[in-house]
């Protein structure tokens, strides 16, 4: 479910800050890769283990990718405020 939720956010969010930002598909990229992992994840596992692994690693990856993509919102942020 968090996948879903957090998908749908940064879809939108990437959609809104089209404009201002050139990395915006990365985001949007993230958003529909978070959406298909939900539903992969939303499949029939036999051992519920490795459901708990694959969830944990599939956020850590997404929260790793995630903070990369604000890493490079705020040095382009930077570069804006250093040419006004």
């Amino acid at each position: 479910m968090f996948l879903l939720i957090k998908g749908i956010f940064d879809i939108s969010v990437a959609f809104m800050t089209k404009d201002e930002f050139e990395l915006w598909w990365l985001q949007l990229i993230l958003g529909l890769i978070e959406i298909l992992l939900a539903f992969w994840v939303a499949g029939d596992f036999r051992e519920k283990a490795i459901l708990l692994v694959i969830y944990v690693g599939i956020i850590a990856l997404s929260r790793g990718i995630t903070e990369i993509f604000v890493a490079f919102k705020l040095k382009g942020l930077r570069r804006r405020l250093a040419a006004v």
